[in-house]
C-alpha cells in the first residue's frame, strides 16, 4: 500500500508537473506571440520609415539632376549663343575686309583716273589743283551712278 501511495503521490507529481509544464509553455507561447506580433509591428513601420526614406531620396535625386540638367542646357545655350555670335562678327569682320578692299579698289581706280594714269596721260593736270581734281571727279562719279 505505502508503494501504491508512493506511486500515487509520484504520478501525481508528475501529473501536476506536466501541468505546470503545459502551462508554463502555454504563456511562453503567449508571449513569444507577443514579442512575434511586436516584432513584426516595428518590421512593418521600419519598412514603410524605409520607402519612405527611399522616395524622399528619389525625389531629391531627381530634383537635383532636373536642376543639373537645367543648368547644363542653360550653359549650353549660352555656349550655343556666343559661338554664332563670334561667327556673326568673323562674317561681318571677313565682309568688311572685302567691303573695305573693293572701295580701296574704287579709290584707286579714282586717284589712277585723276593722275591720268587710265588715259595714258604722263601724270596729273598741273594747272588745277587737287582739290579741284578730286571734286571733278567725284562729279563726274555722281552723273555716272
Amino acid at each position: 500500500m505505502i508503494g501504491a501511495i508512493t506511486g500515487c503521490t509520484t504520478l501525481a507529481g508528475v501529473a501536476i508537473s506536466v501541468v505546470v509544464f503545459v502551462y508554463s509553455w502555454g504563456q511562453r507561447d503567449q508571449e513569444n506571440a507577443a514579442s512575434i506580433a511586436g516584432l513584426r509591428t516595428a518590421i512593418a513601420a521600419l519598412d514603410a520609415r524605409t520607402a519612405t526614406m527611399t522616395s524622399e531620396a528619389e525625389r531629391r535625386e531627381q530634383a537635383i539632376n532636373s536642376r543639373s540638367a537645367e543648368r547644363d542646357a542653360a550653359q549650353q545655350r549660352v555656349i550655343d549663343s556666343l559661338a554664332d555670335r563670334l561667327a556673326q562678327v568673323e562674317r561681318g569682320r571677313q565682309e568688311g575686309t572685302a567691303a573695305l578692299f573693293q572701295r580701296l579698289g574704287r579709290v584707286e581706280g579714282l586717284l589712277e583716273s585723276l593722275l591720268g594714269r587710265r588715259q595714258g596721260s604722263p601724270g596729273p593736270d598741273i594747272d588745277r589743283s587737287p582739290e579741284d581734281i578730286v571734286l571733278e571727279a567725284l562729279w563726274r562719279r555722281a552723273e555716272v551712278e
